[in-house]
């Protein structure tokens, strides 16, 4: 039953009330524990991580955007079977050429259109098991032509010549300045 005057004033007021209060820190600990311990991500309900920190909540339990990722970096390594898989079976290709025929109907410049088109490409999922099978199965000129394409590397050096680990390497640099006490 309040006017539109009244209903503006209300939300106002109720607002202001929320920026001026408080928090019983020992309670609201308590109350974040018991979330956590529900398996709740308590990241999700509008406190920093250094707010979490404050409130003594575990550690585990908080999600930092640093503590996403790990830490332990391994190269796959694939051991080929004796069976040459069907070339068709090393990739699904879908996604890359629906977008392409989307990039072919759109408005936009060929020269656009050419970067696009390439860089669609990126889309195609390669099964990188499938491809040591054909890998260890195909002619020599097949393999050299895999091996400079980067779709295997026998030859970690030679690939780093080729300009393919560099980004590896300097991930490497980085995580030594950054974890010098580790391996």
């Amino acid at each position: 039953g309040l006017n539109q005057g009244q209903k503006k004033a209300l939300i106002l007021a109720d607002n202001k009330l929320a920026l001026n209060s408080g928090w019983d820190d020992e309670l609201l600990s308590i109350e974040l524990s018991e979330l956590t311990q529900m398996d709740f991500d308590v990241s999700v309900i509008g406190f920093t991580a250094d707010e979490l920190k404050d409130l003594f909540i575990e550690k585990e339990h908080i999600e930092e955007e640093d503590e996403k990722y790990t830490k332990k970096v391994e190269a796959p390594t694939y051991e080929p079977s004796n069976e040459k898989p069907d070339i068709k079976t090393l990739f699904d290709d879908s996604k890359t050429f629906d977008l392409i025929e989307k990039i072919k109907n759109s408005a936009l410049p060929r020269e656009e259109k050419d970067f696009l088109m390439l860089a669609a490409g990126r889309h195609t999922v390669i099964n990188f098991q499938l491809v040591a099978d054909y890998y260890a199965q195909a002619s020599t000129e097949c393999q050299e032509l895999m091996e400079a394409s980067a779709l295997v590397i026998i030859d970690f050096n030679k690939a780093i010549e080729n300009g393919y680990a560099v980004m590896s390497e300097k991930i490497s640099d980085q995580y030594s300045k950054d974890y010098p006490d580790e391996e």
